[in-house]
């Protein structure tokens, strides 16, 4: 269920780390690049700031190479916790275009299957291979699509989650700290 659950087109999930707010808000901001820069970018990410604690960014991009198909969009919002640490939201989501692209191609197959279907048991003599190979070929390529960008997704999503990770160290667990 693991592997099934990394093709879904969109993570969300959030980092309790031990810096302060404007620390760590300070830290995302000084590894996020501008997305108008032309050439190779040396920040691991490249996007914008929304807000005070808000950023929304994506991979830059390999020169001589093109996007990959199910870039990972991610939106952080950084919160202060109670314990004065910092806790960042992360939500990663597919590229709508991409995830619309998917949606067409599954109601296509859909719509063949269920046109086989009648064909087959309605009246009149139909061969049976000459049906079937429209909803096999639909369904091969709807899994050929799922494996190319949500694959993608997935091994670009895993970078994104281990790059903030090793950015943000990670807060002391609960009941560790010293007495005030």
């Amino acid at each position: 269920m693991g592997v099934l659950r990394n093709l879904w087109p969109w993570r969300a999930f959030e980092i309790e780390t031990s810096l302060a707010l404007n620390d760590a808000v300070a830290e995302l901001a000084k590894n996020i690049g501008d997305p108008d820069h032309r050439g190779p970018s040396i920040k691991p990410f490249i996007g914008r700031r929304l807000g005070a604690t808000a950023f929304r960014f994506r991979s830059p991009r390999t020169p001589g190479r093109r996007d990959p198909i199910g870039t990972a969009l991610v939106f952080v919002h950084v919160e202060e916790t109670e314990r004065g640490y910092s806790r960042v939201r992360v939500r990663m989501r597919m590229r709508y275009f991409v995830t619309v692209w998917l949606s067409l191609v599954a109601a296509w197959t859909f719509v063949v299957l269920v046109q086989s279907v009648l064909a087959v048991i309605g009246p009149g003599r139909v061969d049976l291979i000459h049906v079937c190979r429209f909803p096999l070929f639909g369904l091969l390529f709807i899994a050929f699509g799922v494996w190319v960008s949500c694959g993608s997704f997935a091994s670009e999503a895993a970078r994104h989650t281990k790059t903030l990770l090793d950015m943000l160290p990670p807060a002391p667990p609960k009941g560790s700290e010293p007495y005030r």
